[in-house]
């Protein structure tokens, strides 16, 4: 806490937790500068006070069943993109773990000024609401580093609490029974937050621009607790010609998988040419570039040229989207052939 006096009214002035070298009177409007040694000692204590804080621990309970998340794991090899045809006839299952994985629960309210101009004239308003976020604690070595890196990634985030039930009796029952690992954080949710704060204000402007010139100024986020809460994931390890693959299922709920699979490497080489402008595509350049130099050097007049480069355009357009319907009605099949001949593999 820091207590001054007003340079201007003398009123006095009391700052909890600075933010900054200056502060504004209440009382008068004047803008006062902070001792800078006030201001360091006052951070300093905060930061203690902060990192002796005591962490919010709960664990999620493991609600499918190691047949349920074989099945999704299957359904995973079926399913993806670029897995070879022959994955069911090679690969290989090394083995299933159930892990528990330290998450920091990021959980509180924003609140923020937002300007914008619209139709000539200038708004402002405030804004307030909740973001939730999971974020992995876990970085050591157990886990592969894609497989990790993909968990972080697609964490969810919520517009409610995440609401987790503390339940030490029935983690050792796990452990007893099911041999589960549980791997230790290796850093303090604390350590996220400031990254956090950045990140809701960024999702908040991505949520709510619709077209007008959004400024903001004031944003303020205030996280509610620190909270972990420890999730289980069943990590089921194959392997593929030699290599080692993986697939994460969430032992809560089936929708969070996170995999790291073998693949087809002549058929991504396919997909990433077909993302490739083809020679249609340039055909398709070529109207408008016509009209262009029959109107810079031709018999061509400024409004026949309008017109002609309006028709030209619409010819473009219809080139650019058969060309791009036959190359996704082309990916498509090569998909869905693929998924029948892992299926019946499968089977």
């Amino acid at each position: 806490m820091i207590e001054m006096k007003c340079k201007d009214c003398r009123s006095d002035i009391s700052v909890a937790t600075p933010s900054g070298r200056y502060v504004k009177c209440p009382y008068c409007g004047a803008i006062n500068e902070l001792p800078l040694e006030l201001v360091q000692e006052a951070v300093s204590g905060s930061v203690e006070k902060e990192a002796e804080k005591p962490v919010m621990v709960s664990f999620e309970p493991v609600a499918k069943t190691l047949d349920a998340v074989e099945q999704i794991c299957s359904n995973e090899l079926v399913n993806d993109e670029l897995v070879p045809d022959n994955v069911f006839d090679e690969i290989i299952v090394k083995g299933q773990l159930l892990v528990y994985l330290p998450f920091c629960v990021a959980g509180g309210s924003y609140q923020l000024t937002c300007s914008y101009e619209e139709g000539g004239t200038k708004y402002s308003q405030p804004a307030i609401g909740n973001i939730y976020k999971k974020v992995l604690l876990y970085r050591g070595s157990a886990i592969p580093t894609a497989l990790r890196d993909k968990i972080n990634n697609q964490s969810p985030i919520s517009e409610t609490p995440l609401d987790f039930a503390a339940d030490e009796n029935t983690l050792e029952h796990v452990k007893e029974t099911s041999g589960a690992e549980i791997y230790a954080p290796d850093s303090r949710p604390q350590q996220y937050y400031g990254h956090l704060t950045e990140e809701v204000k960024q999702q908040f402007m991505a949520k709510h621009k619709n077209g007008s010139k959004f400024t903001y100024s004031n944003f303020a986020y205030q996280f509610d607790s620190d909270r972990m809460v420890y999730v289980p994931f069943y990590i089921v390890e194959m392997e593929y010609r030699g290599l080692s693959y993986y697939i994460a299922a969430c032992a809560s709920t089936s929708t969070e998988v996170y995999s790291v699979l073998p693949v087809d490497e002549q058929r991504a080489q396919t997909f990433s040419k077909l993302k490739e402008p083809s020679a249609v595509s340039f055909l398709g350049c070529l109207p408008p570039i016509a009209v262009l130099l029959l109107w810079l050097f031709g018999p061509l007049s400024f409004w026949s040229m309008l017109l002609w480069m309006f028709i030209a355009s619409i010819i473009t357009c219809v080139v650019f989207g058969v060309d791009q319907t036959k190359k996704e009605k082309k990916k498509t099949q090569i998909i869905e052939e693929s998924r029948r001949i892992r299926l019946q593999k499968q089977i």
